[in-house]
């Protein structure tokens, strides 16, 4: 997947996942992300919420929106990032806030092969690799229109008692992880042994608990970081962290930059 860089207000990216099998930890970007699937079966966690994602599905998540991936079967899938300040370099405003309309939440749909999206998918693909980005920001415009008017996938039932503790542990978490004292109260709280949610928790994301809550924390504090005039300290107490050294030295390890050097 392409490092998705914060500080890019006109970033574009295009990037070909082939054939993985690798989950990713719940994450979010400051820009749009699209996926067009063409191979595999993922299952897409996206503000909670379970999308059980086959070939020829598209996903869209705005900026900001907490999501991760899961799954046992490998898939391919072409990944498209953009923000708004790119397609207004090519478009006017009211066309920029007529592709974006209705993009505020989630949009996970199913494409049939009429409506060319992997056809506009596979050109905006070459376009990006030809370094054309006014033919990339057009076929992308395209892409957005087409994919809106697609028939929208349904929530994927949340069927085994294991999915669903995942779902409920990935809700407190979300709502607490700044505040979390222990592993312990989040197995608790969830009457559950605190062995069997570290088991299928791993299992269902590919990933610890305490890998969850930290990037949950290091998530929130990179949006505070850019959206707020907040010191370093007190970013660090708000997400919980017992010291603004612990802070820098675990925001550093997990995206390469001090908070510092990330908010320039």
């Amino acid at each position: 997947m392409a490092d998705v860089p914060n500080n890019a207000s006109d970033y574009f990216s295009v990037d070909f996942v082939a054939n993985t099998m690798k989950n990713t930890a719940c994450q979010f970007h400051h820009c749009y992300e699209i996926c067009f699937f063409t191979a595999g079966h993922r299952t897409y966690i996206i503000n909670e919420e379970f999308y059980d994602v086959t070939p020829n599905s598209i996903v869209i998540i705005p900026p900001y929106v907490q999501h991760s991936t899961c799954g046992t079967a490998a898939a391919t899938r072409t990944v498209v990032y953009f923000t708004e300040s790119f397609l207004s370099d090519y478009f006017s405003k009211p066309f920029v806030e007529e592709l974006l309309c209705g993009l505020t939440s989630p949009f996970c749909a199913f494409t049939q092969p009429s409506e060319n999206v992997a056809l506009l998918m596979e050109t905006l693909r070459n376009a990006y690799f030809q370094n054309n980005r006014t033919r990339a920001a057009l076929h992308l415009g395209l892409l957005l229109t087409t994919a809106k008017s697609a028939q929208q996938m349904p929530l994927k039932e949340k069927e085994s008692i294991s999915q669903s503790t995942v779902t409920r542990a990935i809700s407190y978490i979300e709502n607490h992880f700044c505040t979390l004292s222990s592993l312990n109260e989040l197995a608790s709280d969830l009457h559950i042994s605190l062995s069997y949610l570290e088991a299928i928790f791993r299992k269902s994301m590919g990933i610890s608990l305490m890998q969850y809550i930290i990037k949950s924390k290091i998530n929130y504090a990179a949006k505070l970081l850019l959206e707020t005039k907040k010191s370093i300290t007190e970013i660090s107490i708000e997400c919980g962290f017992n010291s603004s050294t612990h802070f820098s030295n675990t925001f550093k390890k997990h995206t390469g930059v001090s908070p510092r050097e990330y908010r320039r």
